[in-house]
């Protein structure tokens, strides 16, 4: 690759932007058809659902766009805050598929380290 890529920090105007490309980057793994099997469905849900950690991110953490969206940067520490009214974002977001995410949710919780690792 020649040159630089540019890199910026999001602001809360574009927090639909960046749910949007990660939406479409997680669509077609095999984790996101179990979580949500039909792709139209999938299509639709998973925007709101990343929004949900998109908006947690632009207020407590660090989220960073290429000018063209083609790629996105979400940083939260961990652990973190929780959003606000989660279980009921999540609920709205998600349907029928809820149950699912929620135990993605669990997984997840339980992979993260717990301690600060140093180098």
């Amino acid at each position: 690759m020649t040159g630089e890529v540019s890199i910026r920090r999001a602001d809360a105007t574009e927090g639909a932007a960046v749910a949007q490309v990660i939406a479409t980057s997680f669509h077609d793994l095999d984790v996101s058809q179990w979580l949500v099997p039909d792709p139209a469905d999938r299509a639709r849900i998973f925007p709101s659902y990343f929004r949900i950690v998109v908006d947690l991110a632009l207020a407590h953490g660090t989220v960073l766009v290429a000018p063209d969206y083609s790629g996105v940067v979400v940083n939260l520490a961990v652990p973190g805050p929780d959003p606000e009214d989660y279980d009921e974002r999540l609920a709205e977001a998600c349907g029928p598929w809820v149950d699912r995410m929620q135990t993605l949710d669990e997984a997840m919780h339980g992979a993260h380290p717990t301690g600060a690792r140093r180098a």
